[in-house]
């Protein structure tokens, strides 16, 4: 939004250079993105007089014209069709330039000497009127530089507002902030206006029948209006504010809006069938409307509308309606300024897919309070520039006045939350600079009357904000402030679940949702023996089809079907997971007994294929790798993997996964023998987890030092059965290896030749290291025959030569 320095100047006296304005501004909260002077492109334009008119001799629509500049006198040629002796007029000079750009030089027009150019107002950009010069007011004087004499000299400042800040959308909202941040006074004064004629009243009546969309409606009525052109500095103000100029009605009210924040329609009161206005919400008779733009619009029932007695003449702080428009005919207004549901514009414009400056600023919120001044304001000026005569009195509906809104504001939370004290003199000084009164309620406590005007501040944290940005962000000490640390809590289980997509998502998974249905097909092909708990499936009463008709029990089933829908169009290479709640019977007239899990499926190959390595299948260990990078991340305790896993997986690859003896998943490789039922071209490793384990975590976790000592590393290579699990070694190996030992790895798995056959070889890395001293060999050996014999005696282990 672009805001007239010298438009300002009319509400507050601002002694700073517009440069440090906007500086202050900015550190204010109303961010200025932009500062640019305007009015030096008129810099060679003079106030001219035309003395004499002659008929061209060589051209019929030519004259030639005598001009007075005060200190000369100059020959123009001019084709202007409503030239005249007598008119003040804009005189460009030889030398000067167009604000376009265009040089103006002497030059001979059909024989004639022209020494200059009379202008219309397109060609200064002040106007669209290019049919005739611009006519200047008889009192300029002659030979006075145009921008002096117009007041078109300015500086603009391009600010950003915010979305909770529609009380800045206007000169007199960024008015009120320069006062707020400056201390200086608000010179705004109520306008009056000379009334003459019957009572508004008499003309015209209004009733609203949506108070909740519209809470405020208020009618001026203005006689025997001229429609015309609008002088020019009320067009050059609408046009560095980025409006177009139309007539002198719709332009009162279009300055309005920008000087007070207040969006105001004309409605041409002959048109208005009745004589009245009702406001209502839309109806399916009305039909399509057809708005200013020429466009037929269809409008929901929550649409606020603006009737006569008859049908819809205008969308309710939208925009208006073509049938009641001021054209060239119209005499009498009915001049309309309302406060309408912010909630409600928006939704219209919306769903109308129509943004327009009335909008923008009834979605942003208005001053309920401001409606009569600016209905008054606007009145006064369509007096005084189209020579009407307003009506006695302002038709006002507004049932139930908002009120202002009382906030209590605590010093000691003044200081807690900004980390700044404050005393309460300060902070009420602060708070009436915003326009508040404030009043104090005991030791401590103010209490803040908020005005109409700004309905963002509804609560405490609120004013503290205000006085933030009005003592200044650069005024606060630059230190940390204190804080009390509260116990670290687990979190709810959403945020437990949370935490786990971000770890799989970023081990490389993509996350799938299936739906909650599965049909008992898929639930059968699982191969599942009877009594297992995950056929224990409740029925839908009412299934959208079969092949949903019972509740899941379990992830796997909708990951598989992931998998052959990839597989089928080509995708092989898959690592997915899903996070999702499962469903098993509950006690007898209960409802039924939820559980959140974890599942995951990959499948294909372990990376990108390279010209230097081997293609690598994903395995089990894969999987393995990606629960252990879950369950670490979450600073999980380790989980045992224990055979066999589920009846659907391959029981050499695949593990019951626990935590001290509960059971809380499965992970391994899919059975060949449901791959062959499913039809899948390859492998595929599944997972499924219970979210019970966010019950399990580790404490905090707490700095230890850097070793002293060094370690010493023995490595230890048995033979044992094959269907012994390593994981069971590794933990006896931990038991007996006391607390030197530091670490357990098992770096190799060997079957077949030279291996006896029904046996395997497992060869584990251990570390060992003390926190007082380096240990000996003879130390370390002995732990080390410990293990060893343990191993022998408890699993028959042997080592390996």
């Amino acid at each position: 939004m672009q805001i007239s320095l010298k438009w300002l100047q009319e509400f507050i006296q601002v002694n700073r250079p517009p440069a440090e304005l906007a500086q202050a501004l900015t550190m204010g909260g109303i961010e200025a993105t932009g500062l640019r002077e305007v009015g030096g492109e008129f810099d060679a334009v003079r106030v001219g007089e035309i003395q004499e008119i002659h008929h061209h001799p060589q051209a019929q629509k030519l004259s030639l014209c005598r001009v007075n500049l005060g200190n000369r006198e100059i020959s123009v040629v001019c084709g202007a069709p409503n030239v005249a002796t007598g008119q003040k007029v804009a005189v460009i000079l030889p030398g000067g330039r167009l604000p376009d750009g265009r040089l103006i030089e002497a030059a001979k027009i059909r024989g004639e000497v022209s020494e200059g150019m009379i202008c219309s107002g397109a060609e200064l950009g002040l106007n669209e009127d290019s049919e005739g010069i611009l006519i200047l007011p008889s009192e300029m004087s002659l030979g006075s530089p145009l921008a002096q004499a117009l007041g078109l000299s300015d500086h603009l400042l391009e600010v950003e507002v915010t979305p909770n800040r529609g009380d800045c959308l206007s000169v007199l909202g960024i008015a009120r902030e320069v006062s707020a941040l400056t201390g200086r006074p608000l010179t705004d004064a109520s306008p009056s206006v000379l009334e003459e004629g019957p009572p508004a009243e008499e003309m015209a009546g209004v009733s609203v029948e949506c108070p909740l969309h519209c809470p405020r409606y208020a009618a001026r009525i203005v006689e025997g209006v001229s429609i015309g052109p609008s002088p020019p500095w009320l067009q050059w103000r609408l046009k560095t504010a980025g409006m177009r100029p139309i007539n002198n009605v719709v332009d009162v009210t279009n300055l309005v809006m920008l000087e007070r924040g207040q969006p105001l329609h004309a409605f041409d009161y002959e048109r208005l069938r009745e004589r009245r206005i009702v406001v209502r919400t839309s109806r399916s008779e009305d039909g399509p409307f057809k708005t200013l733009d020429g466009l037929e619009r269809t409008l929901d029932s929550s649409a606020c509308m603006i009737c006569d007695g008859v049908g819809p003449i205008a969308i309710g702080g939208v925009m208006g309606g073509a049938e009641t428009e001021v054209s060239a005919s119209t005499r009498t207004l009915l001049l309309e300024g309302a406060h309408f549901s912010a909630a409600s514009i928006r939704k219209t414009a919306r769903s109308l897919g129509l943004t327009t400056e009335a909008s923008y600023r009834f979605e942003r919120g208005v001053d309920p309070s401001g409606v009569p001044v600016a209905l008054d304001r606007a009145a006064d000026l369509i007096r005084e520039l189209a020579r009407g005569q307003v009506a006695r009195g302002r038709i006002d509906i507004y049932p139930s006045p908002i009120q202002p809104a009382s906030i209590q504001l605590r010093t000691s939370q003044v200081k807690r939350v900004l980390g700044i004290s404050l005393p309460a003199k300060t902070l009420g000084r602060y708070l009436g600079h915003l326009g508040m009164e404030v009043s104090t309620k005991g030791k401590g406590i103010l209490v803040a009357r908020v005005p109409t005007h700004r309905p963002d501040l509804t609560q405490e944290v609120d004013l503290m904000e205000e006085v933030a940005r009005l003592h200044g962000y650069d005024r606060f000490p630059k230190t940390l402030p204190s804080r009390h640390e509260a116990p670290v809590s687990r979190g709810s289980q959403r945020d437990f679940l949370m935490r786990v997509r971000e770890i799989l998502a970023g081990a490389g998974l993509q996350e799938v949702i299936n739906p909650s249905f599965v049909s008992e097909r898929e639930l059968e092909i699982l191969g599942l023996p009877k009594g297992h708990v995950d056929l224990g499936a409740l029925r839908l009463r009412n299934p959208l089809s079969q092949d949903g008709a019972l509740l899941r029990t379990s992830l796997i089933s909708g990951l598989l079907r992931d998998a052959a829908l990839n597989f089928s169009r080509g995708i092989m290479d898959l690592r997915i997971f899903e996070v999702g709640t499962v469903f098993h019977p509950g006690e007898e007239g209960a409802l039924p007994r939820e559980e959140a899990r974890v599942g995951g499926l990959l499948s294909g190959r372990a990376g990108p294929a390279l010209w230097s390595e081997e293609k690598r299948e994903l395995d089990f260990f894969d999987l393995k790798g990606t629960l252990e990078n879950l369950t670490r991340s979450l600073r999980l305790p380790p989980l045992r993997y224990r055979s066999p896993g589920a009846p659907y997986l391959d029981p050499r690859r695949s593990a019951t996964l626990d935590w001290e003896g509960k059971v809380v998943g499965v992970a391994g490789e899919i059975h060949p023998a449901l791959r062959q039922r499913l039809d899948l071209p390859q492998s595929v490793l599944l997972f499924e987890l219970s979210a019970d384990l966010q019950g399990i975590g580790l404490p905090i976790p707490s700095f230890k030092p850097l070793p002293r000592h060094p370690a010493t590393t023995r490595d230890l290579s048995i033979l044992v059965e094959e269907g012994m699990a390593a994981e069971e070694i590794m933990v006896a190996i931990r038991e007996v290896g006391g607390e030197w030992l530091r670490e357990v790895t098992l770096f190799d798995l060997h079957l077949g030749a030279p291996i006896p056959s029904g046996q395997k070889s497992l060869a584990f890395a251990l570390t060992y290291r003390a926190e007082d001293r380096t240990l000996s060999g003879e130390e370390v050996n002995a732990r080390q025959e410990a293990i060893i014999a343990h191993l022998s005696k408890t699993f028959g282990a042997r080592l390996r030569s």
